[in-house]
């Protein structure tokens, strides 16, 4: 093969790839999408997370796309700043003594490898909440399941997760008998948005 095949065949891979773009419109609500296998957080509202006596609590702060480089095919090039929390317990309680609070930046930087299926975007993408890690394939975009050594995106956790409209730790409450609990489910169909509790004198379900 020449290298001017060469040369068209690495044209075509990258050019072949979806184009995501730098711009990002906060708002809306949550939604799950991927067959139930990833859901989208709006900025600043909670998004619940339990296993057992286990619970998380995890939100989006701020989206910077990165002005100053251009993005390739197939790159959302910037920072995701997020807040998350996390107990164990018989009582747990997210804004309480014994919960722990990590604040951290996701980074999304340039694509490596070589075309579709060989690629990967370079940076930090995984969210820390407690013991658990999440990958995030898109700047407010997560997978529903935590990844580590040994289990990837694919392996069932077993947690369970409920979008809230909540933005303050001490109001948010996972005993409210209205939060709608969704797991990691290839087959499932999800309306978008999801229906969640209002916030305390509020009336939209958004």
């Amino acid at each position: 093969m020449s290298k001017r095949h060469i040369l068209w065949l690495v044209f075509f891979a990258f050019s072949s790839r979806p184009m995501c773009s730098q711009s990002y419109l906060p708002g809306g609500g949550f939604c799950i999408h991927g067959s139930g296998s990833g859901i989208k957080l709006p900025l600043e509202r909670f998004l619940l997370i339990r296993k057992g006596d286990q619970l998380g609590a995890l939100r989006l702060i701020k989206i910077t796309p990165d002005v100053t480089t251009h993005p390739r095919a197939g790159e959302w090039l910037g920072d995701v700043s997020y807040e998350s929390y996390y107990v164990s317990g018989t009582q747990p309680a997210l804004n309480g003594p014994l919960a722990t609070r990590h604040v951290a930046t996701l980074h999304f930087g340039r694509m490596k490898g070589f075309g579709f299926h060989y690629s990967w975007q370079s940076g930090n993408l995984a969210a820390a909440v407690g013991p658990w890690k999440f990958s995030f394939f898109s700047p407010n975009g997560m997978f529903m399941t935590a990844v580590n050594f040994w289990n990837g995106i694919n392996n069932d956790s077993g947690l369970e997760f409920a979008p809230t409209s909540e933005t303050n730790i001490a109001k948010l409450d996972a005993r409210d008998p209205r939060l709608r609990w969704f797991h990691s489910d290839k087959n499932a169909d999800m309306p978008c948005p999801i229906s969640v509790p209002p916030q305390e004198g509020r009336d939209d379900k958004q």
